[in-house]
């Protein structure tokens, strides 16, 4: 057995002389009981269960962006354009275009009311791997454009393909889908600058015949024989034609959520022919123009 030993002189020491014994007082218990009590079973308990994450989603209102300063609006509108089969390669913003009939309005047949706008929110610009993240639809409506001053449904080649979408609250009257976007509120909070960025790829769902539409705000150019004059490497990328930027908010300055749309290239924008009129909305209201894309077009 091993002893610390140690040796002290008798003639070395005075009367008032101490000696100091340390005594180690640490002592490891045999079965651990109270290091699993303390620290093993909460440790164990972090494994098993995932962390909380707040999941809450909030509504964000669509506004207007002058100057840095962000403007909520009370309604927006969405004009559709397609190409019209008897007169290519003129477009038309008519339901004749799409081949309903007058007594397809006025009757609010089916296969006109059932067909819709979807406004779907991706990830990226880059179609080949992408992710959508929510989407959104908005079905005919038959409101004041498509009405005349008598209150009457319009004829098919005089009845406007559009959407009047306006807050609930302020707008009672109007349509409501579509108006707000629905975002989870810790992504946004936890982005750069409070923003957080969508790509808009809306699609136009004909409920007569089938079709699914893709919608750009740009129209397709084509040739002496009616060939579609668009590469479709354009259509992705960070300045694709086919999305529209979407951009969400969290205003610290009033505390709210908002989301504004802007263009990724030039050729997007009304003043360049394109079908964005949004922050300008030279008629009061932000507007988008979206046009039918036709890759390939028989003549």
């Amino acid at each position: 057995m091993f002893v610390d030993r140690k040796k002290i002189r008798i003639d070395t020491l005075t009367s008032a002389a101490t000696i100091d014994i340390p005594i180690v007082i640490d002592a490891i218990p045999s079965d651990n009981t109270d290091l699993v009590k303390t620290r093993f079973v909460d440790n164990e308990v972090k494994k098993a269960i995932n962390p909380i994450v707040d999941y809450k989603k909030v509504r964000f209102k669509p506004s207007i962006v002058k100057n840095g300063v962000w403007t909520i609006v009370p309604e927006v509108k969405i004009n559709l354009e397609f190409f019209n089969k008897d007169t290519i390669p003129v477009y038309g913003g008519f339901y004749d275009s799409l081949g309903f009939t007058s007594d397809d309005l006025f009757c609010r047949a089916n296969r006109v009311m059932k067909s819709f706008l979807s406004l779907n929110y991706y990830k990226s610009t880059n179609p080949t791997d992408n992710l959508l993240l929510t989407t959104s639809n908005i079905y005919t409506q038959i409101g004041d454009d498509q009405k005349d001053v008598y209150g009457n449904v319009l004829k098919n080649n005089l009845c406007p393909i559009s959407y009047e979408i306006g807050d609930p609250t302020l707008k009672p009257d109007m349509v409501h889908e579509g108006f707000h976007i629905y975002w989870y509120e810790e992504l946004i909070k936890t982005s750069p600058n409070g923003e957080y960025v969508f790509y808009l790829s809306p699609t136009y769902q004909n409920a007569d015949n089938g079709e699914v539409s893709i919608m750009t705000p740009v129209k397709t150019q084509l040739d002496s024989n009616n060939k579609a004059l668009i590469n479709t490497r354009d259509l992705g990328g960070d300045d694709g034609t086919q999305y529209l930027k979407v951009t969400l908010k969290y205003d610290q300055t009033d505390g709210k959520f908002k989301y504004t749309i802007s263009e990724l290239n030039q050729s997007q924008l009304i003043s360049k022919g394109g079908g964005i009129d949004w922050n300008t909305n030279t008629n009061g209201i932000p507007t988008l123009t979206l046009y039918q894309l036709q890759p390939t077009v028989k003549s």
